[in-house]
Parts: C-alpha cells; sequence; structure tokens
C-alpha cells in the first residue's frame, strides 16, 4: 500500500476514534445507553466498535513503515483482543481474525 493511502487511511480512522470517544462522553442513562435520549448506540455495541476500532488501528500500524509502528500495533492488537474476549470469550470463533493479525505480527 502506498503512503498516501496509509494517510488518509489513519486520518479517517482518527475521525472514527473521534466521533467513538464523543458518543460515549455524552453520559448513559439507566437503560444501558451511552449517549443522550436520540443515540441508539448500546454500552455493549460501544464496547464492540471500540475493539473493532483498535484492531483496525493495529493493522495500520503494522502496514507503516515508521519508528515505533510495531510497539503501537501491538499495543492496539493487544487492547482489541482483549475486548474482543471480554465480549466473546477467548475461545470465540469472533477472536480468530484478531489472533491472526497479532500472529502475522510477530513473523
Amino acid at each position: 500500500m502506498g503512503g498516501a493511502k496509509l494517510e488518509k487511511a489513519e486520518e479517517f480512522l482518527i475521525a472514527a476514534n473521534w466521533n467513538l470517544l464523543k458518543s460515549g462522553q455524552s453520559g448513559g442513562g439507566d437503560d444501558g445507553r451511552a449517549g443522550a435520549e436520540d443515540t441508539t448506540v448500546t454500552r455493549e455495541e460501544l464496547e464492540r466498535f471500540t475493539a473493532s476500532l483498535n484492531i483496525t488501528f493495529g493493522r495500520l500500524f503494522m502496514a507503516q513503515n515508521r519508528p515505533n509502528a510495531h510497539e503501537k500495533a501491538l499495543d492496539k492488537l493487544t487492547r482489541g483482543i482483549y475486548q474482543e474476549c471480554v465480549e466473546f470469550g477467548p475461545e470465540s470463533i469472533y477472536v480468530c481474525p484478531s489472533y491472526f493479525y497479532m500472529g502475522q505480527l510477530f513473523q
């Protein structure tokens, strides 16, 4: 992948992360909603999106040839895998792709 495409992908991921953080800051009601009354994102969905975003950031850092990219990728993949394991369990089929990406990091 070209450097320009990776930079554009990073910009979009940063924007997605910002939106995710903003939706989680709105507070939370007793009904398990993550934001205000008009928000349709539940706390579980917010955690699932955060896990997915961490995995995607990890994959982005794996593709970059920057200093400390390996450490950043390891950190993001670890966080994403942990969040997926909390939700689905460590032996779930849904966590397998994330384990695969973690394995690629150590090749």
